[in-house]
């Protein structure tokens, strides 16, 4: 971050200097904003991925949503960790919380698919459980935590922590 200057960055997305300031009042505020974007779109994939009416079983339905998230951060895992170690350092803890609250909102009010069709809907308590229990792991896997693990094995533990937990 110390080499990302306003400069650079009105060079890149090919504005002037003083129009980026018109809208960003510093490089601080810029990566913030960022941050929030991509908790945005992460959380609307997810909340695509659960309102889906009709996945075969709540196991599809977890393995979708655990491709889904991984793959919003794509070959961009630096920079998002970057970006989320940008908000927590400018202590903006509660706009990161904010994606597990919706889901967990979510779970507790439409559920998630069982294999009969129907749909189980989670207690609070649960449904916080498992939306922190998720992130937590996103997090860290996307950050140094995981570092030199396959994100493949880290998806497949995942599942598998979600499935038993809907047991």
């Amino acid at each position: 971050l110390a080499g990302l200057t306003t400069n650079r960055i009105a060079e890149v997305a090919g504005i002037s200097i003083g129009t980026l300031y018109q809208y960003f009042k510093n490089k601080q505020q810029i990566l913030s904003t960022l941050g929030e974007r991509e908790a945005r779109t992460v959380t609307a994939k997810m909340i695509a991925t659960l309102s889906k009416p009709d996945p075969s079983d709540a196991g599809d339905q977890a393995q979708v949503l655990i491709r889904a998230v991984f793959s919003a951060f794509g070959g961009r895992s630096q920079v998002h960790r970057v970006l989320l170690e940008h908000n927590l350092a400018q202590g903006n803890q509660d706009r990161l919380h904010e994606s597990p609250a919706v889901i967990a909102k979510l779970l507790t009010a439409s559920g998630i698919a069982r294999p009969d069709g129907t749909r189980r809907k989670l207690s609070p308590a649960e449904a916080f459980v498992l939306t922190q229990a998720f992130s937590g792991v996103v997090r860290a896997s996307v950050g140094q935590a995981a570092k030199g693990l396959p994100r493949a094995q880290i998806e497949e533990a995942l599942l598998r922590l979600i499935q038993g937990f809907l047991k």
